[in-house]
């Protein structure tokens, strides 16, 4: 019995899916992710582990754009999520250019 070679998932090409770049958010006088870089690899499951206060969830709460960031940009699948070009000019994202660029992500609560 024969059998078909196994492909990779066209999703999961190891290419830049999630980054953070320069992203700073702040709670008042209280700075809790400051000048944070992250990437994320498509196909790569990353744990966010740290103590309480940590900002593990202002991350997620960031990437799901539940929070806004006040400096940096957050870029999904290669689109930014936070900004949007205008007149060759990275401006804050209006409402639609963030739905749609939203669409690419998900959450499941635990």
């Amino acid at each position: 019995m024969a059998t078909e070679p196994l492909t990779q998932n066209p999703g999961v090409d190891g290419s830049e899916l999630i980054r953070f770049d320069h992203v700073t958010k702040r709670f008042g006088d209280n700075t809790l992710l400051d000048n944070l870089d992250f990437t994320v690899a498509s196909g790569k499951h990353v744990p966010l582990i740290g103590p309480s206060g940590s900002g593990k969830t202002t991350i997620l709460r960031l990437l799901m754009t539940l929070l806004k960031p006040e400096e940096g940009t957050i870029m999904v699948d290669g689109d930014y999520l936070t900004h949007e070009e205008k007149n060759g000019k990275l401006v804050p994202a209006g409402e639609k250019h963030t739905r749609e660029v939203r669409k690419k992500i998900g959450m499941v609560f635990q």
